[in-house]
C-alpha cells in the first residue's frame, strides 16, 4: 500500500476526531476531579482543629472601670457604629505588651479600642530579643491609658500534635445593641485566610458569649480599604463572610470591597 502523507483520508480524520474527542474528555475528568478534590479540601477546613477551642474570652481582672464598661455599652445602645483608621503611634500601653505588637485602632462612637496581634502565619510580628508574645487581645482607651478589654488565649492544635494555635483578634463591630469582636487563626488556604470565632457582649464587655457556629475568614471580603490606601481599613463588612469555606469563597468570587 503507497502511504501518501500530504493527503487528507477518511481514516486519517476519524483518528484526529478519535484523538480531538479522548483529549477533551480527558480534560473535562480531570478539571472536575480537581474541582472535587479543592471542594472536599475547603470543606475540611471547615471545622479544621476543632475552631471552637481555639480561645475563650475572659473577664478582664486588671482592666478598665466599671465606669467604662458602663460608656461602652451605652454607646452600643446608642447605634454607635465601628470605623477603623490603620495604625497609629501608641504611648501608655500595658507593660507586657510590645510596641510591635500594635495594630490598628477600632473607634466606637467615642471610644478607641486598639488590636495587639501575636504572631502566626498570617502576621509577621516581631519580638524584642525573638521572644514571645505575653498578651494578645483588644485594649481599650481610658483618658490615654490603654487596658486590656478581650483576651485571646492560644491553645494546643488538637490536629498536629506539640502544635499551638495563635488566634488573633481580626475586627470589632456593633449592631442591634450587642458589640461583636471576631477572631480568627492562621490555618486557612493562604493569603490571609483562616477560621474565625464571633464573640459578642451586651453589657458593655463584662461578659462575652461566643456564637454556636465559625466562619471561614477571608481578608478581601471581610475589610472595606481606601482605593490605593492598602493599610487603611475604613471598615469591616462581617457578614459576607460565611459559615463555610465554600460559601465564602463564592462571596470572594463576587469581588472584594473598596471605597472609591
Amino acid at each position: 500500500m503507497k502511504i501518501e502523507w500530504n493527503k487528507m483520508t477518511w481514516d486519517s480524520k476519524l483518528l484526529a476526531v478519535v484523538v480531538f474527542v479522548g483529549v477533551l474528555g480527558l480534560g473535562f475528568y480531570f478539571g472536575a476531579q480537581y474541582q472535587q478534590i479543592k471542594i472536599q479540601n475547603l470543606r475540611t477546613l471547615e471545622n479544621y482543629g476543632q475552631i471552637k477551642n481555639i480561645t475563650h474570652a475572659s473577664t478582664p481582672s486588671v482592666y478598665p472601670s466599671d465606669k467604662v464598661y458602663g460608656e461602652v455599652e451605652k454607646v452600643i445602645k446608642s447605634g454607635a457604629t465601628v470605623t477603623a483608621f490603620g495604625r497609629a503611634p501608641i504611648t501608655s500601653l500595658p507593660s507586657d505588651v510590645y510596641i510591635s505588637q500594635e495594630g490598628w485602632i477600632m473607634n466606637l462612637g467615642t471610644i478607641q479600642f486598639l488590636i495587639i496581634l501575636q504572631l502566626n502565619r498570617n502576621y509577621a510580628v516581631e519580638y524584642p530579643g525573638h521572644g514571645e508574645a505575653k498578651w494578645a487581645g483588644l485594649l481599650i482607651d481610658d483618658h490615654g491609658q490603654w487596658f486590656k478589654f478581650f483576651t485571646v488565649h492560644n491553645t494546643p492544635d488538637s490536629t498536629n500534635a506539640g502544635a499551638v494555635i495563635h488566634p488573633n483578634v481580626v475586627g470589632v463591630f456593633a449592631e442591634s445593641g450587642k458589640l461583636y469582636v471576631d477572631v480568627a487563626d492562621d490555618r486557612g488556604a493562604g493569603s490571609g485566610e483562616g477560621s474565625l470565632i464571633r464573640y459578642f457582649t451586651v453589657d458593655g464587655g463584662k461578659i462575652w458569649q461566643q456564637e454556636a457556629q465559625s466562619y471561614y475568614f477571608i481578608p478581601e471580603i471581610y475589610y472595606i480599604k481606601v482605593k490605593g490606601e492598602e493599610d487603611l481599613v475604613e471598615r469591616i463588612t462581617p457578614h459576607r463572610i460565611k459559615h463555610t469555606a465554600e460559601e465564602s469563597f463564592k462571596e470572594f468570587e463576587q469581588g472584594t470591597t473598596k471605597i472609591q
